[in-house]
C-alpha cells in the first residue's frame, strides 16, 4: 500500500504526501486476508512510503499498524 498521493501526466508521475486536510481516516482493505485498517491521517501520513501489513501469528511483536486493525469505533466518535 502506498502512503502517498500520485499524479501522472503522459511523461512522468509526482508522488507527494497527502496532507492532514485530505481526509480524516484512512480505510485501508485487504482482499486477500478480508481484514480492515481504519487509520487516522496522522497514523497514516507518518508513513512516508509504503505500508506493509503482515497478517500472521508468528511474530514476535505486532507491527505498529496492528492497533488498527479493524477499528471502525473509531469512525464513530
Amino acid at each position: 500500500m502506498d502512503a502517498r498521493r500520485t499524479k501522472t501526466n503522459r511523461r512522468r508521475m509526482l508522488r507527494a504526501p497527502y496532507r492532514r486536510k485530505d481526509f480524516d481516516f484512512a480505510v485501508l482493505y485487504l482482499p486477500d486476508q478480508t481484514v480492515c485498517y481504519i487509520m487516522p491521517i496522522a497514523v497514516f501520513a507518518a508513513y512516508r512510503s509504503g505500508i506493509s501489513f503482515v497478517e500472521g501469528q508468528k511474530r514476535q511483536r505486532k507491527p505498529r499498524s496492528w492497533r488498527y486493525r479493524e477499528r471502525w469505533d473509531l469512525l464513530t466518535g
